[in-house]
């Protein structure tokens, strides 16, 4: 079987800092303001070994340890995290920088896909986010009870990211304002030969209430306010199809999460 090309959803950060273009970031979604509803996730910028600066999504899940996905945090030299809804500009406006951070051993850039185990962990001085309320982990085969359940392509997620609104088709972005947006996602599969039990399906597509971009990749996908999987890749580079995100539900994901944190 011909395997499909995966473009996942990073965002250089060097570019979309120097511009000052009105954008949105999960895409049909809607700012997180007025109230906030997920103050816990917020932007990490990774400087990486190409000398370049990323973007990516991650949310709080103890006092002194952001979740993320692996290539986000893979080939790091430096990373940083600000929980603003609006980080601009984001070095100098609250900003925070890890003590460490670890990628999960079998990431190997997508080599492995389907189960790619893109997954990663950021800490920080102990107690740096004392006085924000974390999120937890789903519990175990949450999304495996899905699955088998009456409805469940009736199933809602909701998600949270920093990631650009719109690109140009050829994987550059057009709009990115650097804020978080929240938005809703239907489910689709997730036993396809794109997930085969590693990732979940979302939906993608205007009038669902929400999508995964470039930018949003280690973000939250949420279901009962538990993280069940982190945002991952998309098929094109528009961002026009289905969302995928690693699955965090399976019992040696979340032991090897407790192990680096």
């Amino acid at each position: 079987m011909k395997r499909k090309r995966l473009f996942v959803s990073m965002v250089a950060m060097v570019t979309v800092f120097a511009l000052a273009i009105p954008a949105f970031a999960v895409k049909y979604g809607e700012p997180d303001t007025s109230p906030e509803m997920y103050p816990s996730v917020g932007m990490l910028a990774m400087l990486k070994t190409d000398g370049f600066f990323y973007v990516c999504s991650g949310t709080l899940i103890d006092a002194d340890s952001v979740l993320t996905a692996g290539h986000c945090t893979v080939d790091s030299v430096a990373i940083w995290v600000n929980f603003l809804q609006t980080p601009i500009p984001f070095f100098a406006s609250g900003a925070v920088a890890a003590s460490d951070w670890a990628t999960h051993p079998d990431y190997d850039d997508f080599a492995t896909f389907p189960d790619t185990s893109d997954i990663g962990v950021v800490n920080f001085p102990a107690g740096t986010f004392a006085a924000m309320t974390p999120v937890e982990l789903a519990d175990v085969d949450t999304l495996t009870e899905l699955a088998t359940a009456r409805g469940t392509k009736n199933t809602r997620f909701q998600i949270a990211g920093y990631g650009v609104q719109a690109t140009n088709g050829q994987g550059h972005l057009d709009v990115f304002l650097q804020q978080r947006y929240r938005g809703e996602v239907r489910l689709i599969n997730l036993n396809s030969a794109n997930n085969d039990g590693a990732n979940v399906q979302v939906t993608a597509a205007p009038g669902t209430g929400g999508a995964l971009c470039f930018g949003d990749s280690g973000g939250p996908v949420l279901h009962e306010g538990a993280i069940v999987a982190v945002n991952s890749f998309v098929l094109n580079l528009e961002c026009a199809g289905s969302g995928f995100a690693f699955r965090v539900d399976h019992a040696d994901i979340q032991a090897w999460i407790a192990a680096n944190t």
